[in-house]
């Protein structure tokens, strides 16, 4: 899901719970094992994705509920660990995003937000740091998306998509050969027209759109 694959959902899912069973039982008997911890919390994200590929937001749902205390659990164990402090971002990001689909919009919005606060943190206090950037401007994308889905707020979900353009660019300056980012800026190069048109902007939704393809 979300990458090249042969498209065979169930056998990714029956794949995941036989790992997620080794994994639990593996923390059972070294509890303390943070290596253990992260792998887990991995686990629980990727059949999180599996399931809501498959038709089962619920389920998705349930396997974040899962990932986040052992993501709080990481993050306040180490608060130096770059690595654990974006995964609890990612974690609340993923969270909001999916829950937002089975009606609690406004929980969803609420810990998207959250993520995005913790993101801006993370990146004004390490600039150089790429990937933490790469997943701010996914933070403000699924924001942004979120404000004018659920609410209807388009100029400042446009703000948002902006602000993740801007990323993308920088980082497309330094890389101009990642298609991951390209992609990411297509993507969002397309949003910003959709926001645009909802704001009756019709000439320049128009030419975003044109710059997208």
């Amino acid at each position: 899901f979300r990458a090249a694959n042969l498209g065979d959902t169930a056998g990714f899912i029956a794949s995941y719970r036989k790992s997620l069973a080794i994994r639990e039982a593996v923390l059972r008997a070294d509890p303390n094992n943070a290596q253990a911890e992260r792998e887990l919390l991995r686990t629980h994200g990727r059949l999180s994705d599996a399931l809501l590929a498959s038709g089962d937001p619920n389920g998705a749902v349930d396997q974040l509920k899962q990932l986040l205390p052992l993501a709080e659990k990481l993050s306040a164990a180490d608060p130096n660990n770059i690595a654990n402090r974006r995964n609890l971002a990612l974690a609340y990001l993923d969270y909001g995003w999916k829950r937002s689909g089975l009606g609690d919009w406004q929980g969803g919005l609420d810990d998207c937000r959250k993520a995005v606060a913790m993101l801006e943190s993370q990146a004004s206090s390490g600039p150089s740091d790429k990937t933490t950037r790469r997943v701010l401007a996914l933070a403000y994308d699924r924001t942004g998306e979120l404000l004018s889905v659920y609410a209807g707020q388009h100029a400042e979900s446009l703000a948002l998509v902006e602000k993740a353009l801007a990323i993308e660019h920088s980082l497309l300056e330094q890389d101009p050969r990642n298609s991951d980012v390209r992609r990411m800026q297509g993507w969002d190069t397309m949003r910003a027209g959709e926001e645009l048109n909802a704001s009756g902007d019709r000439v320049q939704a128009l030419a975003k759109y044109q710059a997208a393809m």
